[in-house]
């Protein structure tokens, strides 16, 4: 099938969007390598604005350009759009003679052009101010007009202001290869096979904090947020712990999903209804979607996790075989459900027992005790083995 694009896809919108928010942490965490402080701004009057002190030291205009508008020649309307923001900043005042301007572009700047003047190899500002002074007086392009009207009112001298705190930085990195750049800032910070994971926890969170920071108005996310997050992580990827991840913890269960699970069947023997059926399933997903995550990513391997589960099932025996000497052998049915129960009150708030030293999140313990009873490894009915043992009837399942 042939794909067709729509003149009206967003996919374009998107990626550029995307690119620009990453782009944001990318520079931050330049900035951070210094151990200096700011706050930054992102899709207020410059895609993104640094601040200290309430005064704007740095503004970023950021290009993911397609191969259609890759070059910022003379004409260019990415050039124009750029300086047209940033003439507009100053003579409203918020921007300033001390304001760093940048445009910071995945296409190039041609050689000869005014752009080309801004680069740091061969500044040259008296021949950019001729080269855009041209511009404004000889193209037609209406998509530039209130651009070319906002520079024309600039006195030399402002121009001359305004360039010589304007760099150009073209050929920078696509939104197909940020992520190396990124995963250079946070080498560091994690063992070198978990860049990947550690790299996408960051970026995930902070697009989340962006996308808080857009929504709900607010003026600035503060440098000390992403030193902090990124502690947090260093913390969670080191040898003694795992990261928790909140997509996990925070994900809606609909617990009709298991309402045909052998552990929910296991409950069911024992009497254990409502909430607490609730509060197992949700302890069951969280800790079999972490431990799936922590094997495929390479956090954990099989044979920590087996010493770990055989840990628990030999903590299981010790209370099963204990209160089975209490009840004796032959039991009512009645003691063996009070059996059950006291039991798995047991799994459920007595015991501990941490994966790794620093990862005592408790849903980690009960939800493998939930995990070992949905492969009958582990039970709370005196006699779950048998009483889960399943039958073939007319083509479905039930048990004994």
């Amino acid at each position: 099938m042939t794909k067709i694009e729509s003149e009206f896809s967003a996919r374009d919108s998107l990626k550029g969007y995307l690119f620009q928010c990453k782009f944001a942490l990318l520079l931050s965490l330049q900035k951070m390598e210094n151990g200096s402080k700011f706050d930054v701004v992102v899709e207020a009057e410059d895609d993104i604005i640094f601040k200290k002190e309430d005064s704007v030291i740095e503004a970023d205009q950021i290009k993911n350009t397609s191969k259609a508008e890759a070059d910022i020649g003379d004409y260019s309307t990415n050039l124009w759009k750029t300086i047209r923001i940033w003439c507009d900043g100053l003579s409203k005042g918020y921007f300033s003679l001390e304001t760093q301007f940048f445009l910071i572009t995945s296409g190039t700047a041609p050689s000869d052009c005014a752009a080309d003047y801004l680069k740091d190899d061969q500044r040259d500002i008296s021949i950019v101010i001729e080269k855009l002074d041209k511009v404004c007086e000889e193209s037609t392009n209406k998509q530039n007009q209130k651009a070319y009207e906002l520079f024309k009112e600039f006195s030399y001298d402002k121009k001359v202001n305004l360039f010589n705190n304007v760099r150009i930085i073209d050929s920078n990195p696509t939104i197909e290869n940020i992520d190396a750049e990124i995963d250079k800032k946070i080498s560091n910070a994690a063992r070198e096979y978990l860049w990947d994971s550690f790299r996408e926890r960051l970026v995930g969170w902070w697009l989340d904090r962006v996308t808080y920071h857009i929504t709900h108005g607010e003026d600035l996310i503060k440098s000390h947020e992403i030193r902090s997050k990124i502690d947090i992580l260093r913390d969670q990827f080191s040898l003694d712990n795992l990261p928790i991840d909140n997509d996990i913890i925070d994900f809606e269960i609909d617990i009709g999903n298991f309402s045909n699970h052998d552990f929910v069947k296991q409950l069911e023997l024992v009497d254990i209804k409502n909430k607490r059926v609730f509060l197992a399933i949700r302890n069951y997903y969280r800790a079999f979607e972490h431990r799936s995550r922590w094997l495929k990513e390479g956090f954990i391997l099989p044979d920590e996790l087996d010493r770990y589960e055989d840990q628990l099932i030999e903590e299981w025996v010790i209370c099963f075989e204990r209160i089975s000497e209490k009840i004796g052998t032959f039991a009512a049915e009645e003691q063996k459900v009070r059996f059950g129960k006291a039991l798995y009150e047991w799994a459920e708030t007595e015991v501990i027992i941490p994966l790794r030293p620093n990862i005592t999140e408790p849903f980690v313990t009960r939800g493998s005790y939930q995990i070992l009873s949905d492969e009958k490894r582990v039970g709370w009915h005196p006699d779950f083995e048998k009483k889960l043992k399943k039958i073939i009837v007319g083509g479905g399942v039930k048990y004994e």
